[in-house]
């Protein structure tokens, strides 16, 4: 399920109930970008499953290290997607979940702004580096997004 509109009353409220007491909501950083994160992990394959088809992805296995211990399973969504549960979920939440996922929500926000301004620095540079072009040898096609 990718529309979490469409998750029915009581399924919201039992993810958020989960969530609240053992998802992580959390940023994903790298050198260019920062993505937000909702994970749950547990030892119930039943709960992630169910957790799963909520947020609209498959189960991951981890192996636990040790004899005797329990294996783990884990889910989880990133970037747009799981801005858009933590939007959906906000309300149902308790005051530090809260807090986490609106904390989350302005970074991923900020990030994004940041990565336009820097995706537009690179599109001047690159329009003065052809404008530069003595010769006229190369051509740049700014009306396309540079991936």
């Amino acid at each position: 399920m990718n529309n979490y509109d469409e998750i029915s009353e009581q399924d919201l409220y039992w993810l958020s109930g989960w969530l609240e007491g053992e998802g992580c909501f959390t940023i994903y950083r790298n050198y260019r970008t920062k993505c937000p994160v909702v994970m749950a992990g547990s030892t119930d394959f039943d709960v992630i499953t169910r957790v799963s088809k909520l947020f609209g992805v498959g189960v991951q296995h981890m192996r636990q290290s040790g004899t005797g211990k329990k294996p783990m399973y884990y889910s989880r969504i990133t970037s747009a997607k799981a801005k858009a549960l933590m939007l959906k979920i906000l309300p149902l939440m308790g005051e530090r979940r809260s807090a986490r996922i609106k904390e989350v929500i302005e970074l991923y926000d900020t990030s994004k702004s940041e990565s336009e301004k820097d995706l537009w620095a690179t599109r001047k540079r690159l329009a003065s580096i052809a404008n530069r072009s003595k010769n006229g040898k190369f051509a740049i096609y700014l009306d396309k997004p540079i991936n």
